[in-house]
């Protein structure tokens, strides 16, 4: 992916979006006192550390295989998630720790929330066209990444809309209450979030099998090849953006190697047509034909 391509201009436009939005919020939050929009200026830096981290990661995560790295570099982006998992769930109990203590004050500590509301509306002004941005450049490129990340900023959008809400009630000196509490349901989805990426990133760390659905296609294309008499031992993982496959066919011992090597070729290339761009391994083993149903 080069330098200019349209999946990391969109990253760098949501990164410089969510830094800008944590500039305002900030302003807001020390302006209103507002634990609500403090959580969502957590939110916004959070977005913004993610895309940089996944900026860094994917440029060298696609970097090519080398002497010292001969599977690529692929585990660079679980690195940074599970890094970007620390940090976010570290942000995230804080959160909550001052969204108790605010409930334990039992009284108002809002104040002046015009400038918390105008900045509430400009983030989900602006998400709500980042998101179609992203929409257009996931549907033109095919990006799985940029797909994700506005998936991503339409949730916050309705976190955003929560904090709005809780900005405009919390004025009322009777419904102080909501401001904490719209700043714990934030917590909570950043929490939910933090979760989320950790465990996908743990699970490409520790060579986690790639899903049974995406398994069971890879066996069937295999058992489809004219002269394959079985399948076993089919062994799956995944790094970053690679994917990597390894399997067993069982071949009729009589025939020669150059011909175990085509049906050999023919099955990667099956097996590519349902797991693109997967590095794949295959390894014969000569058995005879005798024990096995008659070949199509």
């Amino acid at each position: 992916m080069s330098a200019s391509s349209p999946q990391q201009r969109a990253i760098r436009i949501a990164a410089t979006f969510a830094f800008g939005l944590a500039i305002l919020k900030g302003l807001a939050f020390l302006q209103s006192g507002s634990v609500a929009l403090l959580a969502s200026l957590v939110d916004s830096l959070l977005d913004g550390l993610a895309s940089v981290v996944n900026l860094i990661a994917i440029r060298y995560a696609m970097a090519p295989p080398d002497n010292e790295h001969r599977f690529g570099h692929g585990k660079a982006e679980p690195l940074a998630a599970l890094a970007q998992t620390a940090f976010i769930t570290g942000s995230g109990v804080f959160v909550l720790l001052e969204a108790a203590r605010r409930y334990t004050l039992d009284e108002p500590s809002t104040t002046q929330p015009a400038l918390g509301i105008a900045v509430m509306l400009v983030a989900i002004i602006g998400t709500a066209l980042l998101v179609l941005y992203q929409r257009h450049v996931a549907k033109k490129t095919g990006s799985l990444v940029v797909e994700a990340d506005a998936l991503h900023y339409l949730s916050d959008m309705l976190g955003n809309l929560a904090v709005l809400a809780a900005l405009i009630l919390a004025s009322q000196p009777t419904l102080w209450w909501v401001d904490p509490l719209a700043a714990i349901v934030v917590a909570g989805y950043v929490l939910h979030s933090a979760y989320s990426v950790g465990r996908k990133a743990l699970g490409q760390l520790m060579d986690h099998e790639l899903s049974e659905a995406l398994r069971d296609d890879i066996l069937h294309a295999a058992q489809q090849e004219p002269g394959v008499l079985g399948v076993h031992d089919l062994k799956t993982r995944a790094a970053g953006p690679y994917r990597f496959v390894q399997l067993h066919l069982e071949l009729d011992a009589q025939q020669s190697l150059e011909s175990a090597h085509t049906i050999s070729d023919k099955v990667a290339q099956r097996v590519r047509e349902v797991c693109p761009d997967a590095q794949i391994i295959v390894h014969q083993d000569p058995v005879d034909p005798a024990g096995y149903p008659s070949q199509r």
